[in-house]
């Protein structure tokens, strides 16, 4: 998201360099999980779905314990309805729990939504079909779909690993709507910028009024007039994040933007998670970074590093705060 071009010169040099090392103000200490959060109501049933074959382009059926399902296309296959929006992929330098990874594997899409739970085996996905789910021995699993508009047919599949159960992932694992968002710019470890917890409708805002902070450090620093944008400005309007047990975490927005990325423990006992918008390395130095999570009675807090550098004795640090409450 760092324009290039920008001045090389002074805190200039150190954001242009690209090297991004991003880590935690809030790393000691341990978390305790809620005591008042409830099990969502379809725990018993969430569970992600690995497509092994007669998938008719589908890689991937989960449903999470909070009622909502995703569906994951395999590449290049044709989607039926929703699809990741262009505007929401622009290739991230910060990095940001709700940033996507832009889309170098063309035609990867998902559908997601809300499912109702007829049986144990049988759920009506809104907006995608029906599917009722068979288990047979060593982990098989057989998943008649019958789509919208199409006929039905039968896939095969097997249930994906899950992340060690415990009382921080069962409170973490559920659907959270993201209240607030604040973002802070600190400067030789002073605050400079601080744009205080907004409303998530003002998401952009918070962007570019972090950009004019940029701008107005980069003349301080330089001399020099800024010359454009540090950080595009999304253009899409966070609503809510899933996280779930196999390791899949899920953003969604108000302009139909929808980003699947992959989330593990770092420190459980520190809350420290680790996602990555990378699906074949979570360690993806670019695209891969630590959240601190926590609870306050039923809110979930997180707080990131998105971007921090230091050279010749000036540094700099950009941090997101988000508030979440659990969606009902």
């Amino acid at each position: 998201m760092l324009k290039p071009g920008t001045v090389c010169l002074g805190i200039v040099m150190m954001l242009s360099a690209g090297v991004l090392s991003s880590c935690s103000d809030d790393n000691e200490g341990s978390v305790q999980p809620p005591t008042n959060l409830e099990t969502p109501a379809y725990e018993s049933v969430s569970a992600k779905y690995e497509i092994t074959s007669g998938g008719n382009g589908i890689q991937s059926i989960e449903l999470t314990a909070s009622g909502n399902y995703i569906v994951t296309y395999e590449q290049g296959a044709t989607v039926q309805a929703y699809t990741i929006s262009a505007a929401a992929q622009g290739k991230p330098a910060a990095k940001n729990l709700l940033a996507s990874k832009p889309a170098t594997r063309v035609g990867e899409q998902y559908i997601s939504g809300k499912f109702v739970k007829i049986s144990d085996t049988e759920f009506i996905l809104e907006g995608f079909g029906s599917i009722v789910i068979d288990g047979a021995a060593d982990n098989a699993f057989s998943i008649q779909v019958t789509p919208s508009t199409g006929e039905t047919y039968t896939m095969n599949a097997e249930k994906a690993a899950t992340i060690a159960d415990s009382e921080m992932t069962g409170a973490l694992c559920r659907t959270w709507d993201i209240n607030t968002i604040r973002m802070t710019l600190t400067f030789n470890g002073n605050t400079y910028f601080d744009s205080k917890a907004r409303p998530t409708s003002e998401y952009a805002q918070v962007w570019r009024d972090l950009n004019s902070a940029m701008s107005r450090l980069e003349e301080q620093v330089t001399g020099e007039p800024s010359e454009g944008d540090f950080f595009d400005i999304p253009e899409y309007t966070p609503a809510d994040i899933v996280f779930t047990k196999s390791g899949t975490y899920m953003v969604t927005a108000t302009e139909s933007y929808l980003s699947v990325s992959m989330w593990q423990w770092e420190n459980e006992g520190n809350g420290i998670i680790r996602y990555s918008h990378d699906y074949a390395d979570m360690n993806d130095p670019q695209y891969s970074n630590t959240v601190n999570v926590a609870f306050n009675g039923s809110k979930l807090t997180m707080n990131e590093v998105n971007l921090e550098e230091s050279e010749d004795g000036m540094s700099l640090k950009i941090m997101t705060y988000y508030e979440c409450s659990e969606a009902k």
